[in-house]
């Protein structure tokens, strides 16, 4: 189930402890919520803003999607690993092999990828889209429900900026941090599993159930 705008704003009013808007008006939280949701993808590849794409290479050069926040991964339709990865322009110049970087064109005033060696006619792009902006109080997120509290709470971070309110600004900023990170780790147990996510002995590896096996060997015991 999506959390709308309408959510949203009464959770930051929670994290505000106030629903009055002379200060904070409705415009301002409404843009505060969008403005937290996109720092929240900025940082973390939450499946529900990855979008796949093929892009068509002339010369080396294709044009990059219009709803693109953030290139995440590029490489070769005919063979998965080959992939490309992204430099700086300097570095760029030098051409070291699959690598692309990110320009603006001028004349058409787009941003491009350029890649090296320039052969390849056709590449997938998966990338983290802009988050579609929410205007109305039915409009809905992407992100599960795990995400609602760092959210508002990442709301009013902007918003106790914007007034100068410095002090709780940066307490806000302490809670939000906190609170992203345990949503991703949420979202990270949803699409990968606890199994995939289990932290594996640095001395051995061993089975903890049926297995006589220790991370301890018999020539150094303890005494």
């Amino acid at each position: 189930m999506a959390t709308t705008l309408g959510q949203y704003l009464q959770r930051l009013s929670y994290a505000l402890g106030t629903t009055e808007t002379n200060l904070f008006t409705l415009d301002k939280r409404k843009n505060a919520v969008n403005r937290a949701i996109s720092i929240a993808v900025q940082q973390y590849p939450i499946p529900q803003y990855v979008k796949r794409t093929t892009l068509t290479f002339v010369a080396g050069v294709a044009t990059l999607p219009t709803d693109c926040l953030q290139p995440y991964l590029l490489y070769d339709t005919n063979d998965a690993y080959s992939e490309y990865d992204r430099v700086d322009f300097d570095k760029f110049r030098f051409q070291p092999t699959n690598t692309y970087t990110i320009t603006y064109n001028e004349s058409t005033k787009v941003e491009e990828i350029n890649i090296y060696p320039t052969t390849a006619t056709s590449l997938y792009f998966w990338y983290i889209i802009n988050p579609p902006t929410l205007s109305a109080d039915t409009d809905e997120s992407r992100l599960k429900p795990w995400w609602d509290d760092a959210i508002a709470e990442k709301a009013s971070e902007q918003l106790f900026v914007s007034s100068r309110n410095y002090n709780a600004a940066e307490a806000k900023a302490a809670v939000s941090k906190d609170l992203l990170a345990k949503a991703w780790q949420s979202e990270r147990l949803r699409i990968e599993g606890v199994e995939n996510m289990r932290i594996t002995s640095i001395y051995q590896k061993h089975s903890l159930l049926g297995s006589n096996s220790s991370p301890f060997t018999s020539n150094s015991r303890l005494s």
